[in-house]
């Protein structure tokens, strides 16, 4: 009957199935389908049966092929993208079927990529492409989407997929600041900033934009400060500090870096082990704070063998050898006329 499928819908999206039950009900699914493939209601079914992750391939196929044959009728209906972001979030599409998911995406968004519940489709759609592949086109689309719609609308979702495919333009840095201003405690600020740190370069030409970036970068050191630890998990802190202390080196960006450098090294979470991402400057910049006076003796050697013990995690250790020593010879034991430690 029509209203099995709001039975079905629930049933499929539960995670506590037992392999057996699951099975009846993927069975289930598909047995519904077949009098009602292509109704409106079909949406409810497809959505929670296309999310699963444990359809046989035989299924899978099957789940796939019905979703096609109901975007046929709805293919520009705002209903197909309740359907679509499971569809292109399937890591089994043939490169067939990937590419007719790509081109249902593309047809949908032609009458809706300015619509809040765009942001949907957008996301898996990236996930699609390779990021030196992404089209222009979708690049446009992102643009446009994240100008008329953050932060009144959450960026976190989007914000994942456009990061990570290192997409980065005027529209996304404002877009980043704005989501920062307005969502300063969100949990995956931090990680969002971290990311897009060594794409920003072009947009901070100007003293207000460079103010601003820093702005942010506060509120990522007012977390930290707040809920601890956590907010560094997988040294995202770590990244964002060790680009600041890489990008900014003259002027007014480099008198605000030291300050958070500063800060950076007081916290006790700091230099986290499973940080991925970080730059040799930092030692050198470490460095230089010593040399101006702001940590006495006894820091500095601190801070030296926190150093020397955190790069020794650093995936990339073609100059591990080299910072070793630097921080040995002038972290852990330098001359003492060259260090005016604060008293």
């Amino acid at each position: 009957t029509p209203e099995a499928g709001f039975v079905l819908g629930p049933l499929l999206s539960r995670t506590d199935l037992t392999p057996k039950d699951a099975e009846r009900a993927i069975t289930a699914a598909f047995t519904w389908l077949t009098p009602h493939a292509t109704t409106p209601e079909a949406q409810f079914v497809l959505h929670p049966l296309l999310s699963r992750t444990d359809l046989t391939p035989k299924d899978a196929e099957r789940a796939i092929t019905a979703a096609f044959t109901w975007l046929t009728p709805h293919a520009t209906t705002p209903e197909a993208g309740f359907v679509l972001p499971p569809l292109l979030s399937r890591t089994d599409l043939t490169p067939k079927d990937a590419e007719r998911a790509i081109t249902a995406a593309f047809t949908w968004l032609t009458p809706h990529a300015t619509t809040p519940e765009a942001r949907f489709v957008l996301s898996p759609l990236l996930k699609n492409f390779p990021a030196e592949q992404i089209p222009a086109e979708l690049c446009r689309i992102v643009d446009t989407w994240i100008e008329q719609h953050v932060p009144e609308i959450d960026f976190t979702f989007l914000s994942k997929w456009v990061l990570r495919k290192r997409l980065m333009s005027e529209a996304i840095f404002e877009g980043l600041l704005r989501w920062a201003s307005s969502d300063p405690d969100n949990e995956d600020l931090i990680a969002r900033l971290a990311y897009s740190s060594p794409q920003v370069g072009p947009y901070l030409r100007s003293q207000e934009n460079v103010r601003r970036w820093f702005n942010a970068i506060r509120l990522c050191f007012d977390q930290v400060e707040k809920h601890g630890s956590s907010r560094n998990a997988y040294g995202v802190l770590d990244m964002l500090v060790t680009e600041v202390a890489d990008k900014f080196r003259t002027g007014i960006g480099a008198a605000w870096a030291d300050d958070y450098i500063q800060q950076w090294l007081t916290l006790p979470s700091s230099m986290n082990p499973s940080s991925i991402y970080n730059k040799a400057q930092i030692v050198y910049r470490c460095h230089a704070l010593i040399l101006s006076g702001r940590f006495s003796k006894d820091e500095a050697v601190t801070i030296g063998k926190r150093l020397r013990q955190w790069i020794s995690h650093w995936k990339e250790e073609e100059r591990y050898d080299e910072l070793v020593a630097f921080i040995d010879a002038n972290i852990l034991r330098p001359p003492s006329q060259k260090c005016r430690y604060r008293t």
